[in-house]
Formats: structure tokens, sequence, C-alpha cells
């Protein structure tokens, strides 16, 4: 099984620089170059980017195989050979960048190709790709001696969708570098920095950004793609309809996948209550020695005026699955198992949680929660 845990951890910003520093090798020593993780953290854009900024780009994704190999036609010779597909002809131009359009018969000179999201693709897919990874060429034709493949994936165990290949097969893996896109820190500054100057985002939005920086991160709902998706939505509300019409607002959030706990946040920020303070999965695993101080800030977080908020409960649930750490020490399992003990957690969120876990790469977890008779217990009495 593929363990992402070997996998360096870079920035945006981390690996365009990597990718600089490929691009300088001699063309018969550049390698092809993954970048994984969770989804919406801007990977796609990251290299799009750094491809404009050094050639044109070519962005593909593959349904079958076709898509990579071309169409078959018959030669003069009576013999059978692949046309191109048309992403493969391209011509450099100095007034065109981003998407390459089709039509042109023109090799380029120099490319660089990024094959998006492509561990979506199926197993014939995937083995008509590894000539081009390993020798730039097809049976039939060959990519410039010059260009770069850069390939973008998705973590299947982390984002749970079945049609995610999980390359348990080491030759695939090997066939390229591998790094992993983390979100945080500098890159947050850097997205920040990015964010100030597009006409298009709610500046009420970025203003309750800088005041919580820890909103954004690599959950559902919390990732730049989202917070970006839903700060388009809301810029044409004038910031001082923002109250008047919030709940408009908040069906917009709903729609753009921003977490409740967020939702609450902003909320909270749009008509200037008091600040509170968001829980973090960080907070759970490092305060892991003191789980009264994790039940504490659990409990502040997800206390409405109407009692428990059950989507912020189970905001929190997701997000501590989401960052389990690829160890787990013994007092980091005794507060998961306290966790899903407390009176305030419904069993239907106790077996969602479990069946959660149990598809991480910390499998054992869930046979220690479940081999406790307490716990057992109550998701018998469900």
């Amino acid at each position: 099984m593929m363990n992402r845990d070997n996998f360096p951890k870079v920035s945006p910003g981390e690996f365009s620089e990597i990718l600089n520093d490929i691009w300088r090798l001699p063309n018969k020593d550049r390698p092809a170059v993954c970048l994984w993780g969770d989804p919406g953290l801007g990977k796609t854009s990251c290299v799009q980017a750094w491809g404009n900024s050094v050639n044109t780009i070519c962005v593909s994704t593959f349904s079958e195989p076709a898509d990579i190999l071309g169409m078959p036609e018959k030669t003069s010779a009576g013999t059978t050979r692949m046309l191109k597909p048309d992403w493969v002809t391209i011509k450099p131009s100095s007034d065109h960048k981003g998407y390459i359009p089709s039509g042109d018969t023109k090799p380029a000179h120099k490319n660089v190709y990024l094959f998006d999201d492509f561990n979506r693709a199926n197993n014939l897919v995937l083995n008509a790709l590894m000539p081009l990874l390993l020798f730039k060429k097809t049976q039939s034709w060959k990519l410039n001696p010059s260009a770069l493949i850069v390939l973008t994936a998705n973590f299947p165990d982390k984002t749970n969708l079945a049609n995610l290949q999980s390359f348990t097969d080491q030759a695939i893996q090997e066939r390229f570098l591998n790094f992993e896109c983390k979100f945080g820190g500098a890159a947050f500054k850097s997205w920040m920095s990015w964010a100030q100057d597009q006409d298009g985002l709610s500046q009420k939005g970025l203003s309750w950004l800088k005041q919580e920086p820890e909103i954004m991160s690599s959950g559902r709902g919390r990732n730049p793609r989202t917070i970006t998706r839903f700060l388009t939505l809301i810029q044409p509300i004038p910031e001082s309809d923002l109250k008047d019409q919030f709940d408009r607002v908040k069906l917009l959030a709903q729609g753009a996948g921003i977490d409740d706990i967020l939702i609450k946040s902003f909320e909270s920020f749009v008509f200037g209550k008091q600040k509170k303070k968001l829980f973090t999965s960080s907070e759970f695993y490092a305060l892991a020695d003191n789980f009264n101080e994790i039940k504490r800030r659990i409990e502040y977080a997800i206390m409405g005026k109407n009692g428990i908020e059950m989507g912020a409960l189970s905001t929190i649930l997701d997000q501590v699955v989401t960052d389990l750490p690829a160890e787990i020490t013994s007092a980091q399992r005794d507060s998961w198992l306290k966790l899903l003990r407390l009176d305030l957690v419904p069993n239907d969120l106790r077996v969602k949680t479990l069946n959660a876990l149990s598809k991480t790469d910390l499998p054992e977890l869930t046979e220690y929660l479940c081999s406790d008779a307490k716990l057992s217990q109550l998701i018998l009495e469900l």
C-alpha cells in the first residue's frame, strides 16, 4: 500500500522551486513528478502557474487509453499506426498562456504536460501512460525530449473516493518523484497575498480569514478552493447588507461546502460577537495527555444557544479523522476512546466515525476502540 508518510511535505511555493530545479536538468534526466494531496489545496493551480512562467503548458485528463495512445490509422504500407492526440501537437505561442487549444500540427520545442488527477483514471489508462512516464514516447509517437511531465493526484485513504487508484503496485509509484502538498504557515501567507490582489473576493471575508488563520487547512470545507469559492459567492453582497442577508450567506456557504463551525465563526465576525475559538484537530492530538481540557474546548466550540450543535460536532470528528497522524501514541489512542465514550456524541456519529477510522492507514486504532466493552455496549444501543 502506498505510504504517504514517506513523501516529502512541500508547500505550493516549495514545489514550484522543485520544478525549477528539475527544469534545469538536461532533457534526458528530467523525471516525471507527482504532487499528491487532499482535494482543494491548489495543486493544479500551482503547477499551471509555474508552467506558464517557464513555457506553455498543456493540462489534460484521461478517461480511456485512446486519450493517450491516439486513434489508429492505416499506413500506405498496410500497417497500422496511432495518430497523436491533439494535446501532444502543440506549438508554443508568445501570446498564449494557460490551457492550450488543440489543432496545431507542430510539436512544441519545450512543453510542460500536466496530467491532472491522474489516479482517477482506470488501470487501462494508467498502463497506457507508463511508456510516457518512462521514455516520453509510445509505440507510434513521442514527446519532445525536453518535455516535463507533472502529475497531480488525490490520496484515496483520505478522500474515501472509491474511484481513486490506491497504487499498491510499487513499480508504478517509483516511476516518478513523489511529493505531498501541505497548506499552512507560509502557504497561507502566500495565498492571502494572492487573494488580496483579486477583485472578485469578498473583502469582509478576507478580513475574517486574517483574524482566523487557522481556518485554512487541508480539511473538507476548509481548503483554499472551498474558501475561495465562498468568498467569490458573497462578494456581490454589500458589506452593509451581510447582517440582513445572513440567511442567504449561510445557504451560499453550505452550497460551497463550508462546514458549520466556520459558518458560525463567520457569523460571529459579521455581527461583531465575541470571538469563539475554533477547535482544531492539532489541539486534539497535542493535548492527548489532558483529555479534560480537550473535552472543555470541544464543548465550548459546539454549544449554541439551543444546546449542542451536531453539525459542529460532526465537523470536529471529521477533522480529527482527516488529520490522523501516521503513528499514534497511547495517550492519543486513549483520547480517541474517551471522546467516543462522551455522552454528547450520539451513536450515529460514533458509528460514522469508527467507519471512517477503519478506512485510514491505522485500522488497528479501530480494532482497539471496538474492543472496548463500554464503547461496544454504547454502539449496540443504536
